[in-house]
């Protein structure tokens, strides 16, 4: 029988380990968050939602490029799923929101170790494994999660895990 071949790994030869370091250097001293899709649908969403206009602000605090945000993949499906499915934002606004999301945000891929804590971790807070894939991230990047999410940030806080809500994280960072 002929062996087959994993294309993902062939594809992915690239060495991530040194991911993080390459981006503290290039992004100086920025300081680094991760926000979660229960923020960034907030800058698409013009629509009356909790805590849209501390959104914005961040959102233009990015575009000034004052921090950076690490981003896993999982971020781009579920801002545009939702987008798709709840916001209704017209077909020819999607290619600029999309554009717009490579520009500002460092997307990272996931890797089977990611997965693998965040399966973990959806186990000791019981919660979904695509909420936790944020946490996993924060975890391995050792940066703060930013959610709009207070369920994920219940359930996340009795486990010392490094998470803010954003409505919190701005008033803690008046200085943006």
């Amino acid at each position: 029988m002929k062996e087959l071949k994993n294309y993902s790994s062939e594809l992915n030869e690239f060495d991530y380990s040194d991911y993080k370091d390459f981006i503290i250097k290039e992004e100086g001293k920025k300081r680094i968050f991760i926000f979660d899709s229960s923020v960034v649908v907030k800058w698409f969403a013009k629509i009356d939602e909790a805590d849209i206009n501390i959104a914005d602000k961040l959102y233009k605090n990015i575009l000034a490029r004052e921090f950076s945000i690490l981003a896993p993949e999982l971020l781009i499906y579920e801002t545009i799923n939702v987008i798709r499915f709840k916001i209704k934002i017209p077909d020819n606004k999607i290619k600029e929101i999309l554009k717009n999301l490579f520009e500002l945000l460092i997307v990272i891929r996931l890797d089977s170790d990611i997965f693998l804590e965040a399966y973990r971790i959806s186990q000791n807070i019981n919660s979904s494994v695509y909420d936790s894939v944020y946490l996993a991230v924060s975890k391995k990047y050792n940066t703060v999660l930013i959610t709009a999410d207070e369920k994920l940030y219940r359930s996340a806080i009795p486990f010392n895990f490094n998470i803010k809500l954003l409505k919190d994280f701005i008033d803690e960072k008046d200085d943006f």
